[in-house]
């Protein structure tokens, strides 16, 4: 049978510093009362409890805890395993516990995973919106640190032997929405929420302080590119006709945000100035052009032009790769010397190289002078 087990000192320590402790008793958005370090089952209106007598209450109501684990768990715990439990199951309660991956992982005796699934729960509901709470993750870090330290000495892991690599199995205790920072004032008779929407601003990414090589081998191949295409004289310059501005709309006023029960405050999304104003759909789309035709510029190419350079492009290249098959295949099976195989071969080789690149560089020339400007928008 199971030993049963009590939260230790250093575990009633670390509760009391994540539940904070309320001198006088105010109402939760549920309608009930709380007091001291979280206590609720005697708390009432008007109440007030000592430091010390609310530590007392802390211990009473763990006894409860306790049982839970106790009679829900069948798996051995070691103290900092059961502390680490009670921590959790005092802060989302028993029933949630008892129907909760934690408890399940736990009967199978993957602790390792139990310890895992405790960080799932990192989210509370302010203003009927359901968020990634900073301090329950730090709370939640807080279980499973202690959860997973041995009674006795580490389990060496030096990483030149393990090289740690990706887990993609769980991936999911990363939240993709960032932690926010709530304020619950630990004064007055209500329980008051408020989210810190100043400290919920992703940051901007860095610019790199050293010269990208990537970036610069792009811009360097830009640049040449457009130095192939036929610039225009400032004279035949189309001109641009842009599109109409789309309208903004006019920015919404602040409006009351309830943040918990009987509690409003400005709304996540209120403008304080005019950066704060929605952005309209399409507003980075750029004015629409209109190009023009200009006199005296070539035509565009068409394809019946490029088919000569095509046709030379394809000669050269059937003429490099026959002079290779030559030299190579057919000429030492007729009997040719090696040497003059080969030189046969590289002759026409050389030749295919040349036409080959004649044509390339006179269709691109052309289609620079041609398609290339449509491109451009020219």
């Amino acid at each position: 049978m199971k030993p049963r087990q009590q939260v230790s000192r250093p575990a009633i320590a670390m509760i009391k510093r994540f539940e904070g402790y309320r001198r006088k008793a105010a109402q939760l958005p549920d309608g009930r009362w709380t007091i001291g370090y979280g206590h609720t089952a005697s708390a009432r209106k008007g109440a007030e409890v000592p430091e010390q007598d609310a530590e007392a209450l802390l211990i009473y109501d763990l006894i409860e805890v306790s049982h839970a684990v106790n009679e829900w768990t069948f798996t051995a715990l070691t103290q900092n395993q059961f502390d680490a439990l009670a921590s959790f199951v005092f802060n989302i309660g028993a029933e949630p516990f008892r129907h909760s991956l934690v408890l399940r992982h736990l009967n199978e005796g993957a602790l390792l995973q139990a310890a895992c699934a405790m960080e799932l729960w990192r989210r509370a509901e302010v203003g009927n919106e359901r968020i990634v709470v900073d301090a329950l993750v730090r709370r939640r870090a807080a279980e499973k640190a202690l959860f997973l330290t041995p009674a006795g000495a580490w389990v060496p892991a030096p990483t030149a032997v393990l090289r740690p690599e990706l887990d993609i199995d769980l991936t999911g205790l990363v939240p993709h929405q960032a932690p926010e920072a709530v304020e619950t004032s630990l004064e007055g008779e209500r329980v008051r929420v408020r989210r810190d929407l100043a400290a919920f601003v992703v940051p901007k990414a860095p610019e790199p302080a050293e010269p990208n090589p990537a970036r610069a081998a792009a811009e360097a191949v830009t640049t040449r590119l457009s130095g192939l295409f036929r610039e225009l004289d400032p004279a035949e310059t189309p001109a641009v006709i842009p599109a109409p501005p789309a309208e903004t709309p006019p920015a919404e006023a602040a409006r009351p945000f309830p943040l918990a029960a009987g509690v409003t405050g400005p709304g996540p999304f209120a403008p304080a100035n005019d950066l704060a104003r929605p952005v309209p759909p399409h507003a980075d789309t750029p004015p629409a052009v209109e190009r023009l035709d200009i006199p005296g510029r070539p035509p565009a190419q068409s394809w019946r032009d490029l088919a000569p350079l095509a046709v030379l492009a394809a000669l050269g290249l059937a003429l490099f790769v026959g002079g290779l098959y030559w030299a190579f295949h057919v000429a030492p099976d007729a009997g040719v010397s090696a040497g003059g195989a080969l030189g046969v071969g590289w002759l026409a080789g050389v030749a295919g190289i040349g036409f080959f690149s004649v044509a390339a560089y006179r269709l691109f020339e052309r289609l620079g002078q041609g398609d290339g400007d449509d491109a451009l928008g020219r």
